[in-house]
């Protein structure tokens, strides 16, 4: 996702950004739940559950879905530059998700 947000194009400088976030985000649980943490720990997913993950997370690297979240970003920095209300960014949003209305049915 990184890369198709035409950040770093370094798969390796990306494997190394994605392991350290996931490195701060567990040591996060860690200290916040310690006993959610542990029980994490415990779990083992059959090839089943590991297959509806995977599926699942596949979908957020859908290039339909990462153009979508593109636009969205794009019309909140607008209105927020713009000091725009709520009625604008409905508007902006609408008028950057219509032409995509397809894609969103399909995901």
């Amino acid at each position: 996702n990184i890369m198709a947000f035409g950040g770093d194009a370094d798969q390796e400088h990306v494997h190394q950004r994605v392991v350290a976030g996931l490195g701060e985000i567990r040591d996060a649980i860690q200290e916040q739940q310690p006993e959610a943490h542990n029980k994490m720990g415990l779990l083992t997913l059959s090839p089943t559950q590991k297959e509806a993950a995977m599926r699942v997370l596949k979908k957020y690297s859908d290039s339909r879905l990462l153009g979508l979240t593109q636009k969205v970003v794009a019309a909140v920095r607008e209105t927020a530059e713009e000091q725009g209300d709520q009625a604008v960014l409905a508007r902006k949003l609408s008028e950057r998700l219509t032409p995509s209305l397809s894609d969103m049915r399909q995901l």
